[in-house]
């Protein structure tokens, strides 16, 4: 009988123990400047067929195990403020399936880093949990991160910053608040109008425009038959509005009654000379794309729009967060440039 019982606890106490597998990836090159947002996925999989226990909700930032690893220091922080409980809601799903993964995307601005080079890792604990969970600790793969001080005219941009937040917000406010205002997100979207007059050509333009991208766009290789629309309105010199209603109306910004080709010939005039400046931003191929369909589509101006497409190409630099959405992209552009050659608007 105490055989039998000693089985039966043995048993159950490695249910559940099965592959436990971490990972964080970059989503591009992280060589960048202060402030330029840090995506990165976190993710973990199951490497087995028996099922893992690791907790509600089953994002592996959620779990009271999580944390990461910078240059041999633990941190926990902000992390431990999102915690959900370890105990599950009644019928809720609280383990991994067999060979099952779950990706996050995280952006590690969150942390607060400064200028430096960083190693990072990300691990999971689940050390003495016991009832099922798995039974230990996991570390990742490690991943260099290289955060370099604002210079030139991204200092300029930077203090510009630094002066506007002092003078508009008389609260707390964190790094990543100040970081978003930077790049055009966050609370401080009015910013952004200050940074493209004042500082156009600075690192956080790039990322201030990506957030707009109201003049033109990046169209997805699956919307094929969308962009042979838009190719023949081109061609043929049919009326936008087919495809945009929008076109040729006035629309309230901040407060001012102002012509969509106002606004779009100064959205252009932005991005233009960003990417004359900034070649080798992380997304400057998506910004030359928008930038060229907004010519071609938008504004008539064919011969720019042909250029910036064919240079978006030439450039191919990062098309988007997603890898499969990111090639996407990409051949999107490439179908686009074609059907506009075939048609003779682009030699």
């Amino acid at each position: 009988m105490k055989l039998i019982l000693l089985i039966l606890i043995i048993c159950f106490s490695c249910q559940g123990f099965g592959d436990l597998e971490l990972f964080i990836k970059e989503k591009y090159k992280l060589d960048l400047v202060e402030c330029e947002p840090i995506k990165v996925e976190i993710g973990w999989r199951n490497a087995g067929k028996e099922r893992i226990r690791v907790g509600f909700n089953r994002n592996p930032t959620e779990s009271n195990a999580f944390y990461l690893v910078i240059n041999g220091i633990e941190y926990r922080d902000p992390f431990k403020g999102y915690r959900a409980t370890i105990e599950p809601e009644a019928g809720a799903k609280d383990y991994l399936d067999g060979w099952e993964e779950i990706r996050e995307e995280v952006d590690l601005r969150i942390i607060g880093l400064k200028a430096g080079v960083y190693e990072i890792k990300a691990v999971v604990d689940f050390t003495g949990y016991g009832r099922g969970y798995y039974n230990g600790k996991v570390e990742s793969n490690a991943i260099e991160l290289e955060i370099r001080k604002p210079m030139g005219i991204d200092e300029e941009a930077y203090k510009g910053a630094e002066k506007y937040i002092r003078e508009h917000y008389k609260g707390e406010y964190k790094r990543l608040d100040f970081c978003e205002i930077l790049t055009g997100e966050g609370w401080g979207n009015e910013f952004r109008n200050i940074l493209l007059e004042h500082y156009p050509t600075s690192t956080y333009a790039g990322w201030v425009l990506l957030h707009l991208q109201n003049i033109g766009g990046v169209i997805p290789i699956r919307e094929k038959e969308l962009i042979k629309k838009k190719a023949n309105i081109i061609a043929s010199g049919l009326d936008r509005k087919i495809l945009n209603p929008d076109w040729d109306t006035y629309k309230i910004v901040e407060g001012k009654k102002v012509h969509t080709r106002d606004l779009y010939e100064k959205n252009a005039f932005y991005q233009e000379k960003f990417i004359s400046a900034n070649p080798d931003f992380i997304f400057s191929s998506n910004i030359s794309t928008s930038l060229a369909d907004g010519y071609l589509y938008y504004l008539g101006e064919t011969k720019k729009g042909c250029y910036y497409l064919e240079l978006a190409l030439k450039l191919d630099k990062w098309w988007g967060y997603n890898e499969r959405e990111a090639e996407s992209m990409k051949e999107g552009a490439k179908f686009y440039l074609e059907e506009l050659k075939r048609l003779g608007v682009c030699k």
